[in-house]
């Protein structure tokens, strides 16, 4: 009778591991996701951003031009 406890406690202790490891491996896949997530919001931003800068440097550009013209006109 002692060993079916023996056994038991065994099989019980396994059991709770495994549930233990399923959960980390899990928490494990959701910190990745999210990570992931957030480096591609920050390189959505970054681009924006870039692209943005890139605009206001084309306007500026055309605005010099523009004067120019007038000034050589």
């Amino acid at each position: 009778d002692d060993d079916d406890d023996v056994l038991m406690l065994m099989v019980l202790i396994i059991i709770i591991i495994i549930i233990i490891i399923i959960i980390i491996i899990i928490i494990i896949i959701i910190i990745i996701i999210i990570i992931i997530i957030i480096i591609i919001i920050i390189i959505i931003i970054i681009m924006i951003i870039i692209m943005i800068i890139i605009i206001i440097i084309i306007i500026i550009i055309i605005i010099i031009i523009i004067i120019i013209i007038i000034i050589a006109s």
